[in-house]
């Protein structure tokens, strides 16, 4: 079904209080990246429509197996993305996301599963802190949340739609870092593609469950446009996350062709996945992958 791109990397050092350089398109892969955590030698990929196989209003590099697009085509879809990340299709991870809060982590402490694709029942957040994984969370207009630290090499990756922003799912990402070692002046965070406050236009349903929750939400989440990239930014400053830790421009998923937006769209559409992990991956047969623990509870 065609070559899969090489991988895209970086080389490189980031200093200690330098701003992140964002989000950029590598058009030669057909991806988003953020250089700067390559360089600090993390796997950080952002697919987009572009470089797959898939047909119609799944066109081209849907990774989605539902949503009504061909299995086999989603299958080859995600193999590209393994490979575009440097990594085997028994290494990547992926999640039953169901707007809610669980973070599962996959740690050493883990015991040896069997190797081959896996997908986390009822999980809306991973966190990672060995080689040996990549999760893949799916998006069409709900924010990528990626979490790092630095020192005590992590890297977690959530998915906040409305209701997991409103739910604190950012800060449950957070707290498992916490939970495995990483200190609050270590993490770093990243909001990836989402849809922009002036497409996302909502109920009063939305912007009072926000304001229940977190009054102060609501210079962020009105009702004619909720930004929620604006709100997970916020809620991470009040966390303790440094505010120059922390990356929140991204595209917008309704105003850029080259992104999945079921708000753009409708119902009929794809899904752009984001890979994260840590580099180094082994690739040997013989290799067998982490089960997976969840270790994030209700924090609040």
């Amino acid at each position: 079904m065609g070559a899969v791109p090489k991988r895209v990397g970086g080389s490189g050092a980031l200093g200690r209080g330098e701003r992140l350089q964002g989000w950029v398109f590598d058009p030669a892969a057909q991806v988003f990246r953020l250089p700067d955590w390559e360089r600090r030698g993390l796997v950080v990929l952002c697919s987009t429509r572009l470089g797959g196989v898939s047909r119609g209003p799944y066109g081209s590099m849907n990774l989605s197996l539902g949503v009504g697009d061909d299995p086999g085509r989603v299958e080859e879809n995600r193999r590209r993305l393994a490979g575009l990340a440097g990594v085997t299709a028994s290494r990547v991870v992926f999640a039953q996301q169901v707007h809610g809060t669980r973070v599962a982590r996959i740690g050493p402490g883990d015991e040896a599963a069997p190797r081959g694709e896996r997908t986390l029942p009822a999980t809306d957040g991973v966190l990672v802190d060995r080689e040996t994984s990549a999760p893949v969370l799916l998006f069409a207009d709900c924010v990528p949340v990626l979490v790092h630290a630095r020192r005590r090499r992590l890297v977690g990756i959530a998915h906040a739609g409305w209701r997991g922003a409103a739910g604190g799912v950012l800060l449950h990402l957070l707290e498992a870092a916490r939970a495995a070692g990483a200190a609050l002046d270590e993490l770093e965070v990243a909001l990836g593609p989402s849809i922009g406050p002036e497409c996302y236009p909502v109920g009063e349903d939305v912007v009072e469950a926000f304001a229940a929750a977190w009054p102060w939400s609501r210079r962020h989440v009105r009702r004619q446009g909720a930004d929620l990239r604006g709100f997970l930014a916020e809620q991470a400053a009040r966390a303790g996350v440094e505010p120059r830790d922390i990356l929140s421009d991204a595209p917008c998923t309704a105003c850029d062709p080259r992104l999945y937006s079921h708000r753009r769209d409708g119902p009929v559409t794809g899904r752009q996945g984001v890979i994260v992990g840590l580099a180094g991956f082994a690739s040997g047969e013989g290799d067998r992958a982490p089960a997976v623990e969840a270790v994030a509870e209700e924090i609040r």
